[in-house]
């Protein structure tokens, strides 16, 4: 049976899930190690964002604008596209690991408190692509640009903090794990 891992990332408005909002989601599928398309990726609400400064510390002034303007869809709507983009994953009865970088302490939380049921969508176990390219001296794993430097993944740090760019960029880092040293 073939194994499917969904790379999962979401822009958010700030840290909490109780006091932000969720911007906009992407998803990337890799079944058996390759990329599989299509990919995931919405934005969420119809309104003008009031964007934390922790979420907007050390972005360019262009960025900072463009989060707070976008368009898009309630959370409830594009969650249901995304239980839609999973279900047909699936395929009957495929089991569907659910990865991305810190998915479990951050993304996943942000989608369970606005329905995500990720015991029912997803397996127990999660790929967090920062502990794949692991070095002894790190005292913990790294962020996203250095884990794709260790990988030999090509990463374009401008395009960071969009959820399909980061949600591509773990796809990539896991499959050249895979392909080296996880079959």
């Amino acid at each position: 049976m073939s194994q499917v891992v969904l790379f999962l990332d979401i822009e958010t408005t700030g840290l909490d899930p109780e006091k932000n909002d969720i911007v906009s989601v992407g998803a990337v599928p890799v079944v058996d190690g390759e990329l599989i398309e299509p990919f995931f990726h919405e934005y969420v609400r119809n309104e003008i964002y009031p964007v934390s400064a922790e979420v907007m510390k050390n972005r360019p002034m262009t960025e900072q604008i463009r989060i707070s303007v976008i368009k898009g869809d309630p959370e409830f709507a594009v969650l249901e596209r995304l239980r839609a983009f999973v279900n047909n994953l699936r395929g009957g009865n495929r089991t569907i690991i659910v990865g991305g970088k810190n998915v479990s302490k951050f993304d996943l939380p942000f989608l369970e408190f606005y329905g995500l049921d990720a015991g029912r969508w997803f397996h127990h176990r999660r790929i967090d692509v920062g502990n794949l390219f692991l070095q002894p001296s790190d005292p913990v794993p790294p962020g996203l640009a250095e884990t794709a430097a260790r990988a030999g993944v090509p990463f374009d740090e401008a395009g960071q903090h969009n959820a399909l760019n980061d949600a591509y960029a773990c796809a990539l880092i896991y499959q050249k794990w895979y392909h080296n040293y996880g079959r």
